[in-house]
């Protein structure tokens, strides 16, 4: 937003900032646009995503794999190509690594004893459930089971 309000007010932005100036898109020119777009959730545990051309970049939980889609091909994220190109993930977590800035207010911090399932259209996307694997769940959860993971 500020490099647009500096723009908009015909001085330069600041220094040092990544922001972009999205006054060409406001008065129908060409918008010059980021090489990846990068962000953090931090509810309930710390999760990362890097957006770069038709890739997305998923990692739940520090230490995790990271998850890969292709959203050309599949918008909904139901298919998970990591294994299939290992240098778009290396690249990816290279991101991860370099786009993050420490900050005492938003930590790095893994959540141990949640049990994270990608999606389910009875729960919606990464919600959290007890850390129990799907076959050992108690069987008062088995409407919950068998919805979510076919038991």
């Amino acid at each position: 937003m500020l490099p647009t309000c500096a723009d908009l007010a015909g001085v330069p932005a600041p220094e040092g900032i990544d922001g972009l100036s999205f006054v060409p898109a406001l008065t129908g020119k060409p918008q010059q646009g980021h090489d990846y777009l990068y962000w953090e959730f931090h509810e309930r545990r710390f999760a990362q995503a890097v957006r770069q051309g038709k890739w997305k970049a998923v990692r739940l939980n520090p230490g995790e794999p990271i998850e890969l889609y292709d959203l050309d091909a599949d918008l909904s994220e139901t298919r998970n190509i990591a294994a299939e190109h290992p240098k778009i993930v290396e690249r990816m977590a290279a991101i991860m690594e370099s786009a993050r800035t420490e900050s005492p207010y938003f930590p790095v911090k893994r959540v141990e004893g949640l049990f994270f399932h990608r999606r389910c259209r009875h729960h919606g996307p990464h919600r959290p459930r007890p850390a129990s694997p799907p076959s050992r769940l108690p069987a008062s959860a088995g409407t919950w089971r068998s919805r979510c993971f076919g038991a």
